[in-house]
């Protein structure tokens, strides 16, 4: 399934970064072509380049930062947002992604808001979410939402966005069933 995005965007300018160990800076940028994004990393040491799967056009405002280990692929929407981290394997000489985060505003009342992430190398995740309780008329911050995710780690020349559509799906799921929980009390 590929990770459809719905309007234009406009890329920031290319992250300069060591992404390879070697202590040469390396770059990190996106481009379009023919209506569909992708991700290029160019690496100093073995000169090469990865280019990702197509994206589709992006909604919102893309951006990479650094991590420490590797890049941060930024996508942030009117409400939410999400990112993915990448890193250089040394063994298997790939950029793979290692982890998913995502955000959310919620509604009007901030029903819905929070944050989670997945380490893709451990398979924990963990979200904090909050539910608008209409009895209290107050924003509720419920029990961090911890759970053991089956997703594999996924180099970035076969990324297209997929894992992220996935990863948000899951998360949201986990949310209704512990907001349900708690309507319940």
């Amino acid at each position: 399934m590929l990770f459809l995005f719905q309007t234009l965007m406009y890329a920031q300018d290319t992250l300069v970064v060591n992404i390879d160990h070697d202590l040469i800076p390396d770059k990190v940028w996106i481009a379009f072509e023919e209506d569909d994004g992708y991700i290029y990393a160019k690496l100093s040491a073995p000169n090469k380049i990865f280019k990702s799967k197509p994206m589709g056009d992006p909604s919102g405002s893309v951006h990479f930062t650094k991590a420490k280990n590797g890049f941060h692929f930024k996508v942030n929407f009117m409400r939410g947002g999400f990112g993915v981290q990448f890193r250089y394997n040394d063994k298997t000489k790939e950029i793979e992604a290692i982890g998913l985060s995502r955000y959310e505003f919620g509604n009007a009342a901030n029903d819905g808001s929070g944050e989670s992430s997945i380490n893709l190398n451990t398979h924990k995740y963990i979200g904090n979410w909050h539910y608008y309780d209409l009895e209290k008329e107050a924003l509720i911050k419920m029990a961090p939402i911890q759970r053991t995710l089956k997703f594999s780690t996924q180099n970035l020349v076969d990324f297209d966005g997929a894992i992220v559509g996935d990863f948000m799906d899951q998360c949201a799921a986990l949310y209704t069933e512990e907001k349900a929980k708690h309507i319940k009390k």
